[in-house]
């Protein structure tokens, strides 16, 4: 696909603070080469969902879907949904990646799950779909459990998507390229000398976290002790 020839870079600038409008071309140019190192079909079926969108599209509502084709941009788009310098129209298109209705059935969340834990009847478990939630990398779908006395409690489960860990670690090596392809054109593309592929990498490093989610218990555990004397924040268990 030749992405570059798509992206309007004049359409881009218009969404950036004036004062910053010439990081437009490095933007595309950035996005197509990641856009161009997605296998094929993956290519084929963003384009799809572009042209779908119709000719009468604006910029903000293409780079809105576009950040919902990867986990990688879903991610750098919620991020810079809060920078207030951006035009309303497109941060009001990255906030929506915060969370959108799930795409991934309840049969396949089961599915998931019984394969982690093992039947869901044996631990009392029963699924109260729909799912509440589905973001980057993760879905939420809220669960009762019966206890010993009979009564019910009340939770969630966060599973990872399938075949997630695979498509990510495949998307921040692109990622990767990109800030490979940034620092050996910093003067073509206008941007200061910077070592990007070193910047880069640390995007890579926070994004890996996303997947961790055995850190992410540790951390609400933390958190609840931090905030255990604070009647205005409830931790979950």
């Amino acid at each position: 696909m030749n992405w570059r020839g798509l992206l309007d870079e004049n359409a881009v600038a218009d969404l950036l603070p004036v004062d910053n409008a010439h990081f437009a071309k490095p933007l595309c140019d950035g996005l197509a080469v990641f856009l161009e190192g997605l296998p094929a079909r993956r290519q084929a079926e963003i384009f799809t969902q572009q042209a779908n969108l119709g000719a009468a599209a604006s910029m903000s509502e293409r780079l809105g879907l576009l950040a919902r084709s990867s986990p990688v941009l879903q991610k750098i788009g919620q991020i810079l949904a809060r920078d207030r310098r951006l035009a309303p129209e497109l941060r009001e298109q990255l906030r929506q990646l915060e969370s959108w209705p799930p795409t991934i059935s309840v049969e396949q969340i089961q599915a998931n799950l019984v394969q982690e834990l093992g039947p869901l009847g044996r631990r009392g478990v029963t699924l109260e779909p729909p799912a509440l939630a589905e973001a980057s990398v993760a879905v939420v779908i809220p669960f009762r459990q019966q206890d010993a006395a009979g009564g019910w409690q009340e939770g969630v489960f966060k599973l990872l998507k399938p075949g997630i860990e695979e498509v990510l670690e495949s998307e921040l090596s692109l990622l990767e390229d990109v800030g490979v392809h940034f620092s050996e054109r910093c003067d073509e593309l206008g941007i200061p000398r910077l070592d990007y592929q070193q910047v880069f990498q640390q995007v890579r490093e926070k994004l890996l976290e996303e997947v961790a989610l055995d850190d992410e218990q540790q951390n609400l555990l933390a958190a609840r002790e931090v905030f255990a004397e604070d009647d205005r924040v409830h931790i979950p268990a």
